[in-house]
């Protein structure tokens, strides 16, 4: 399974954020935004289904669930904190 890390710095002045995305260890994303462009950005409804999908299936992976009451746990219990 691919470990997956985002690597966030903000720059010396605070108006621009840097996020790279990591696949095991590499980079294969970066994406330069600037602040107000972070805090104006509004998240379509498909969006959101594809955040909460990819969250819920890092959840049931993370804990090796393969039964469906064990993936339910699984989603049931997870958190993440940003």
């Amino acid at each position: 399974m691919a470990t997956y890390t985002l690597n966030i710095s903000v720059c010396s002045g605070g108006n621009h954020i840097t996020t790279a995305i990591k696949k095991n260890g590499t980079t294969v994303k970066t994406v330069l935004l600037n602040k107000q462009e972070v805090l104006d950005t509004v998240l379509s409804d498909d969006e959101i289904g594809a955040i909460v999908t990819f969250l819920m299936r890092s959840a049931i992976k993370k804990a090796n669930a393969v039964t469906p009451l064990q993936m339910k746990q699984a989603v049931e219990s997870a958190s993440w904190e940003f």
